[in-house]
């Protein structure tokens, strides 16, 4: 679920991987730890990238994308 995957990676996660997104949408929202609302992508949070992957009619395959940034995390 690293941001460095991109915004249509993240939706191939969880379309793949139901409930992964769980946490990280509950990170966003938590207002103790994220009082200023800071989402992981800019424009776009993690529960309407949840909300496109289980409304779209496509689904994805993870083997088809690469880091949106080059990064070292195998998750």
């Amino acid at each position: 679920m690293c941001f460095q995957k991109g915004e249509a990676a993240i939706i191939a996660l969880i379309q793949n991987e139901p409930g992964i997104e769980n946490e990280w949408i509950e990170d966003e929202e938590n207002k103790e730890i994220n009082p200023n609302g800071y989402t992981y992508f800019k424009g776009v949070t993690i529960r309407r990238l949840s909300e496109i992957a289980y409304t779209s009619k496509t689904k994805y395959d993870l083997k088809n994308f690469t880091p949106k940034f080059s990064c070292s995390c195998t998750s």
